[in-house]
């Protein structure tokens, strides 16, 4: 077990999962530089918080979970997540359990503290958790490609208040005409057995 501590513990971070396609992840939160502290590959699945007013405020940012999708990565959307976890599995399978989300400011001004674990206990409890959060996420699908190429034009729209409407289309998209995340009208059916991502069977 190892403890990383201090600004800059992405960088400790990205060179051990930079080439892992067998990533499963649980991050509160999506910043617009995530790709580069976690460049997920085809195979690849994670659960952000990606409702609608998490998008709105500008903490997930959907371009990034939009790129993602068009490489292979599954993503969903947990509202409420906080936790900030990363399983790797493979040979050696790996835990990052830490207060990190990928975002410019974890990477660069927050003191951020997390440890890496290879302990097998560790892991599969790390796994567990996961798969019972992924069959908690809503809608209990992927997000598609329209969704999120649709919440781009409202992200980060409350930060610009009733001015920003004109600039960011926020009058002309709303939950009847797209669908969110949070109310599971994504385009995506709900199914009706348990999930688990290909990389945790």
């Amino acid at each position: 077990m190892r403890l990383l501590a201090g600004t800059q513990i992405w960088e400790r971070i990205t060179p051990l999962l930079r080439d892992r396609d067998d990533i499963f992840a649980a991050l509160a939160h999506i910043g617009s530089n995530a790709d580069s502290l976690l460049p997920l590959r085809a195979g690849a699945t994670i659960i952000t918080d990606a409702s609608e007013s998490s998008i709105r405020e500008g903490a997930t940012d959907p371009e990034v979970l939009l790129a993602w999708v068009k490489r292979g990565v599954k993503v969903f959307s947990l509202p409420g997540l906080n936790a900030k976890v990363i399983l790797a599995e493979g040979t050696p399978a790996l835990a990052v359990i830490g207060s990190a989300d990928p975002s410019w400011s974890s990477a660069h001004t927050y003191y951020e503290a997390g440890i890496i674990t290879e302990d097998a206990d560790s892991v599969a409890e790390l796994r567990i958790t996961l798969v019972a959060w992924l069959n908690q996420t809503s809608p209990r699908a992927p997000l598609t490609q329209e969704w999120l190429a649709q919440a781009i034009v409202f992200y980060g729209s409350d930060l610009l208040g009733d001015s920003g409407e004109d600039s960011v289309g926020t009058g002309s998209v709303g939950a009847d005409s797209v669908g969110t995340p949070a109310s599971g009208s994504v385009g995506n059916p709900a199914p009706t057995t348990a999930i688990a991502p290909t990389s945790a069977g």
